[in-house]
């Protein structure tokens, strides 16, 4: 039983990953190649307005209540999978 909630927490994480890579191709043009789940989203080429934008679309996207998730420019893919995991 262990295991299985397990397996389907990873595949829940990689949905999730998968739908955040989505979201930074199709919104913001950031080529896919240049996606890396350690680098920081400003690293990424996003500024503070593209990061709210994000934000947003991660809370429609995953229906997070308004204002429960917050990024900032220093987070990463792995960081925003925690924070979705905590709201």
């Amino acid at each position: 039983m262990w295991c299985n909630h397990v397996i389907i927490k990873i595949n829940h994480r990689e949905e999730f990953m998968d739908t955040l890579i989505e979201l930074l191709t199709n919104t913001f043009g950031i080529d896919e190649s240049e996606i890396n789940r350690y680098k920081t989203l400003e690293d990424m080429g996003l500024d503070s307005i593209c990061i709210v934008e994000l934000q947003v679309e991660i809370e429609r996207k995953f229906s997070k209540k308004d204002g429960s998730l917050t990024l900032i420019n220093t987070d990463t893919l792995d960081n925003i999978l925690i924070k979705l995991d905590d709201i």
